[in-house]
C-alpha cells in the first residue's frame, strides 16, 4: 500500500537498471509498464501478482530471470519493434520486443492453473526458451505468443486448444516440426510463417 491505497500499476521505467535479486509483486497489481524491471542484472526469481492483467513491452528485458509462473488472470502483453537487431553471445538474432525481451536464462515458464489462454505477444522475443508444453486448461494461443523465440524447438499442445493466433510462432527458426492436434479448428494467418528449421507439420483435421 501507498499513503493507505492499495498499488494497482508500477509504472514505465520504474525500477529499470535496479540492484534486484529477487520481486514478489502484490496482488493488488493490475498492470505492469514499460521496461519497469529491464536490465536488473541480478533479478533471477519473480513472482507476478495472481490480479495481474496487463504486461507492457520490454517489462522485464535483459533480465537473467530463470521461470516464471503466469497468472491466469492475464490477458494482454504488448510489443512495439517487430524485426529488432540484437547480438547475444556472438549471435544477431531479429526479434520482437515483448515483455521478456532477450531474457537468455528463462527456460522453465509455467501457467497457473485455470489459464486458458497464453496472452499476444506474451514470450515475444524471449531468447531463453527452448521448449513448451502447454497445460489442458488452455484453449487459445493469441497473437504472436511466441513470435520470434529463436531457440524455441519442441512445442507440445494439448489437446484442448481450439485456437492458434496469427504470428504465435512466427520467426520461431529452431522448430523443425509441428503436430497440430485435432481439437485445433482455427489456425490463423503467419501462425508458422519464416520458421526456416520446420520441415515436417501435422494439421488438424478439424480445420475449419
Amino acid at each position: 500500500n501507498v499513503d493507505g491505497y492499495p498499488v494497482v500499476a508500477i509504472g514505465d521505467n520504474a525500477y529499470k537498471n535496479g540492484a534486484l535479486e529477487k520481486l514478489v509483486i502484490a496482488d493488488s497489481v493490475t498492470t505492469i509498464g514499460v521496461s519497469a524491471f529491464e536490465k536488473c542484472s541480478f533479478l533471477t526469481d519473480v513472482t507476478l501478482p495472481k490480479s495481474l492483467i496487463k504486461l507492457k513491452k520490454r517489462v522485464f528485458a535483459y533480465d537473467p530471470i530463470e521461470s516464471i509462473e503466469i497468472p491466469k488472470s492475464m490477458n494482454e502483453a504488448a510489443y512495439f519493434l517487430v524485426n529488432t537487431k540484437e547480438t547475444i553471445n556472438g549471435t544477431t538474432y531479429t526479434l520482437c520486443d515483448g515483455p521478456f525481451f532477450c531474457c537468455t536464462e528463462l527456460k522453465n515458464v509455467t501457467f497457473e492453473e485455470g489459464t486458458v489462454e497464453v496472452s499476444t505477444c506474451l514470450f515475444a522475443g524471449c531468447v531463453g526458451l527452448e521448449s513448451i508444453t502447454l497445460p489442458d486448461s488452455i484453449v487459445r494461443i493469441e497473437s504472436s505468443a511466441f513470435h520470434s523465440c529463436p531457440n524455441l524447438s519442441n512445442v507440445t499442445f494439448n489437446n484442448t486448444i481450439t485456437s492458434i493466433g496469427a504470428s504465435a510462432f512466427e520467426n520461431c527458426v529452431s522448430l523443425t516440426s509441428v503436430d497440430i492436434p485435432d481439437s485445433v479448428t482455427k489456425l490463423y494467418d503467419s501462425a508458422f510463417e519464416r520458421c526456416s528449421s520446420l520441415s515436417e507439420v501435422s494439421l488438424s483435421e478439424s480445420l475449419t
